[in-house]
């Protein structure tokens, strides 16, 4: 009688060779009963399930399905489709609606911003260009004083003292100037006094801004 026990067996599982292995150990393969299987002592692979020795080792186990109705891997996912419940996700987002009112108000406190800044400098212009206006002298003795100039200036005077005295009180924009400046005082300090009063405007409606925007949000803060 032939000894199971001692025998070593080799299994085809996977399409590939394994074992050898004892014949406790093809109780844990959980052999099918047409696993291939050899061992020393016979010629060719038989399947598991012919061998009388190992039947034992499939008593629990149901016979292979017939090949008559075993049906390709394929043909059994063709036939038997899986139903997937495919759920459409519809974007609950919305398109953010833009604040109106917000950009409206801020639209509205910027206008005031400036409009209060534009106040304030023609109230500006108006003080500091009546104040700061130079002397001009009569047309009379602007002729005058444009003789006395070119006097002096072809006999090479000295004393130019009363030259100067006819063009009137001294004013702060009279700086610079030589003998033959004073032909045309009156054009050169209109000229001197519309550029000084440009620049203080410029300079007082930045600072107006500046102070309404500054002024602005330390309100809101202290609203906070």
């Amino acid at each position: 009688m032939e000894n199971v026990t001692e025998n070593r067996y080799h299994v085809v599982l996977d399409g590939k060779e394994s074992g050898p292995y004892s014949f406790d150990e093809l109780k844990i393969l959980s052999l099918e009963r047409d696993t291939l299987i050899w061992w020393s002592g016979i010629e060719d692979w038989i399947e598991a399930g012919k061998v009388e020795s190992l039947k034992e080792l499939f008593e629990k186990m149901p016979p292979p399905v017939p090949s008559s109705i075993k049906k390709p891997a394929q043909e059994i996912l063709i036939s038997a489709p899986i139903n997937v419940n495919v759920k459409k996700v519809k974007s609950e987002q919305k398109p953010s609606k833009i604040d109106t009112s917000k950009i409206q108000s801020e639209l509205e406190a910027n206008l005031g911003m400036l409009l209060i800044a534009g106040l304030l400098t023609f109230l500006f212009y108006s003080i500091y260009s009546e104040y700061k206006r130079p002397e001009m002298i009569p047309f009379s003795k602007q002729i005058e004083l444009t003789k006395k100039v070119d006097y002096d200036l072809e006999n090479n005077s000295l004393f130019v003292g009363n030259t100067v005295a006819l063009a009137g009180e001294r004013t702060e924009y009279d700086y610079g100037l030589t003998l033959s400046d004073y032909k045309n005082i009156n054009q050169i300090r209109m000229s001197r006094f519309k550029d000084d009063v440009k620049e203080k405007t410029i300079y007082c409606f930045i600072i107006s801004l500046a102070v309404c925007v500054v002024g602005r949000y330390f309100v809101i803060l202290l609203k906070k």
